[in-house]
């Protein structure tokens, strides 16, 4: 067994330092982006604009989050678990019927909890 040399550490310092330099500057322009689009917001929405920039920000999280799951069920099982006719179209007896109810479910519950948050906040504003 060799014991390691210096250098290596080196290397790997100096390659996480790249990935640092990489992140630092993604996260410094992801900032000015969201400061300019902050400015543009403020001034067509005025005092609205927080409500809407979280409404847009959740209704893209809602989208990650019904087709990413999807995307990855079509990989490796071949079927698209997001359309009511293809559950029908399963076997009863197969699984993946109840699997395909159980995935339908679980986005009809994520759009109905989206739906809740966005009339709260919109009651919210509409109060104060």
């Amino acid at each position: 067994m060799s014991a390691p040399s210096e250098n290596s550490g080196k290397a790997d310092l100096s390659e996480n330092s790249g990935k640092a330099d990489l992140s630092e500057k993604l996260d410094k322009s992801m900032s000015q982006l969201f400061d300019v689009v902050d400015v543009i917001g403020q001034h067509i929405f005025g005092k609205l604009w927080d409500l809407v920039f979280e409404s847009i920000q959740d209704s893209f999280t809602f989208g990650v989050l019904a087709v990413f799951p999807s995307w990855i069920l079509q990989r490796f099982t071949g079927q698209d678990f997001t359309n009511w006719q293809t559950c029908l179209s399963i076997e009863h007896s197969d699984v993946d019927r109840y699997f395909c109810f159980v995935v339908i479910a679980a986005l009809f519950g994520g759009l109905i909890s989206f739906a809740l948050r966005l009339a709260k906040r919109f009651i919210k504003s509409i109060i104060s």
